[in-house]
């Protein structure tokens, strides 16, 4: 499929994703903007005819430029890889990434950007090549509104249970930026999820401690202190490991066919209850599948409540919201119903919520 196919560009210089799936290089998008430009009858029905304007410019294969007021969106931006676009003259970058190296299969690399985990929507891997060891290209959005977010440093690290940890620290940059990952099957960390969840008994006490580790009579200080209980020092570890492993998303809802209507016949807000474990946790991103009718405008958010009533049965939400998610455009839904992840970026966001509850 030809990239023509899957961007519209606006007379205002708006650069759309339209299509289903397909990604391409900044090079290509490059390239058919100066075709448009260079060439009027290459122009389709819904292209507006930007001839006499230049869209882009190209330091690099990989370095573009999008310039007289021509742009992409966040969600356009996540079809476009191998380089960066810098865009609202220098306002808006968003940088490539690379990330190379080898890692147990199922693995879903998580990038974490000022201390808030980016949306997955590459999943196990997007545009990977394993001739050359590549297991995602994207582009990631480091600068926005003129201001650089936490100077474009992010990190890069793949957590799954029963593999090896890894993680790669990079500062972004024009092009190409490298992160190397690589896990090994962990044989110390065997034993299923559910069961280290049950492992409440070890604790960690944060702060000052003070501590005679090697047995001279004389205290040294540490950060914290690990108090293991009854279990072995792999059971420790294993438990460190899972209360650091890749955030999880549990299925709060079995039901399926219903739909929930929003903006219609009064009704502004769905509320969906669920449980905590036995673990005190926090909520930093929720899904759902959600779909548009007509051409709806505006944000919804998700915001968490206490509840009050019985779990599954009449459980309704209770005063005031504890946290409340970041902005989701509707207009930018798809009209078929899609898995859609709304996250709470900010730790003020992410109250920690009671074991058991």
């Amino acid at each position: 499929m030809a990239i023509a196919d899957d961007f519209s560009v606006a007379v205002n210089g708006d650069i759309r994703y339209t299509g289903s799936g397909t990604t391409y290089t900044v090079l290509a998008l490059h390239r058919w903007l100066q075709d448009i430009a260079d060439n009027a009858s290459v122009l389709s029905d819904d292209l507006v005819d930007i001839s006499s304007s230049t869209p882009s410019a190209r330091a690099t294969d990989n370095i573009v430029q999008l310039i007289n007021g021509y742009n992409i969106d966040d969600r356009s931006a996540k079809y476009l890889y191998d380089g960066s676009i810098e865009q609202t003259d220098g306002d808006v970058y968003y940088r490539g990434l690379v990330v190379v190296g080898s890692v147990q299969s199922g693995t879903e690399l998580e990038i974490i950007q000022n201390n808030v985990v980016l949306e997955n929507y590459w999943g196990t891997g997007l545009n990977a090549d394993a001739t050359a060891n590549i297991l995602l290209r994207i582009m990631v959005k480091t600068r926005t509104g003129g201001a650089t977010i936490d100077g474009e440093r992010i990190r890069v690290q793949a957590r799954e249970m029963t593999d090896s940890f890894s993680e790669f620290p990079v500062t972004m940059g024009a092009g190409n930026n490298v992160a190397a990952i690589s896990t090994l099957n962990d044989l110390n960390n065997q034993t299923a999820n559910a069961t280290i969840a049950g492992w409440t008994d070890i604790v960690n006490t944060e702060g000052l401690r003070l501590i005679d580790v090697d047995g001279n009579a004389v205290n040294e200080e540490y950060y914290s202190e690990w108090d293991r209980a009854t279990r072995t020092t792999n059971q420790l570890y294993e438990r460190t490991k899972w209360l650091q492993k890749r955030a999880l998303t549990e299925d709060s809802n079995a039901d399926t066919g219903t739909n929930y209507q929003l903006q219609s016949a009064g009704n502004t807000r769905v509320a969906q209850a669920f449980a905590v474990g036995v673990n005190a946790t926090r909520l930093v991103r929720c899904r759902a599948r959600l779909k548009k009718v007509g051409s709806p405008t505006g944000n919804l958010v998700a915001k968490l409540y206490a509840m009050t009533g019985s779990y599954g049965t009449t459980a309704t939400p209770t005063g005031a919201a504890l946290a409340t998610s970041e902005n989701i455009d509707v207009s930018k839904l798809t009209t078929s119903y899609a898995e859609t992840e709304i996250r709470f970026t900010t730790l003020a966001n992410q109250p920690v919520m009671t074991a058991s509850t």
